[in-house]
């Protein structure tokens, strides 16, 4: 795998030599031979790169791979050393050691962009957990208050009075008027009906009180004006003749 890496590399860079060549020589745009450029700068890193993989002992040390170690480097610098003569004779003395400096430049550029980009992912990541963090301690927190307002609240309540509880509704305060006896009727089965009435502003509402046939109706008493009814009994029509028996 690594003798593969180091070949590839070096069959890339003769064919990018040989290509930079041919374009100074027939005078191609500047272009096609910066690419040409490029192609030589990544075959170099990947001889490096070959150069650099972890072999064995034994091989590191064996002479056919040192040789051929020794052979490889020498070809490389070999033909990175025709492609910046090349180059500094076609674009100037000095442009070579300007790509260099430009290709550092950016891998550096680059490399602080990777780091300020993973220092903001942490940032981020920091400031995530503190917003959950401070969420968490404000739902604690109310839930911590409204329980302690709970418990002050049934510790020191406080029986209501009467007129606050039909206040709120709690207790409904009933409304009296007072029925007076208009009909009576004694029924076969021993107890006496009386037929109230009443006025509660333009209308006539009746009650019924049935009892012991012994026990006279009394004339009128306090009666709940929610439970009257807007219509007489059906009694009432054929016990009206006793009308005069309950006042005697």
């Amino acid at each position: 795998m690594v003798v593969a890496e180091v070949l590839t590399g070096i069959a890339l860079l003769k064919s990018a030599t040989s290509a930079i060549k041919d374009a100074i020589d027939t005078g191609k745009e500047a272009t096609g031979i910066m690419k040409l450029v490029h192609q030589c700068f990544t075959a170099e890193q990947q001889i490096q790169k070959g150069k650099s993989h972890n072999v064995g002992v034994k091989d590191q040390l064996g002479m056919e791979n040192i040789v051929q170690q020794q052979i490889d480097a020498k070809l490389a610098e070999e033909m990175m050393s025709e492609v910046r003569s090349l180059c500094n004779l076609r674009f100037g003395p000095t442009f070579w050691s300007d790509c260099i400096a430009a290709r550092n430049k950016a891998i550096e550029e680059e490399k602080a962009r990777q780091k300020r980009k993973a220092l903001q992912a942490k940032q981020n990541a920091k400031e995530m957990r503190q917003s959950l963090f401070t969420l968490f301690c404000i739902i604690m927190g109310a839930g911590i208050v409204f329980m302690v307002f709970a418990l002050y609240q049934q510790a020191f309540s406080k029986e209501y009075t009467r007129n606050q509880l039909i206040h709120q509704g709690v207790i409904k305060e009933h409304t009296f008027t007072t029925c007076r006896l208009f009909a009576q009727d004694l029924k076969e089965s021993g107890t006496r009906w009386c037929f109230y009435q009443t006025r509660v502003g333009f209308k006539r509402l009746f009650s019924t009180i049935t009892q012991d046939s012994v026990v006279k109706c009394q004339r009128e008493f306090k009666c709940i004006v929610s439970k009257l009814t807007d219509k007489p009994p059906a009694e009432v029509n054929d016990t009206m003749k006793n009308l005069n028996k309950g006042f005697k």
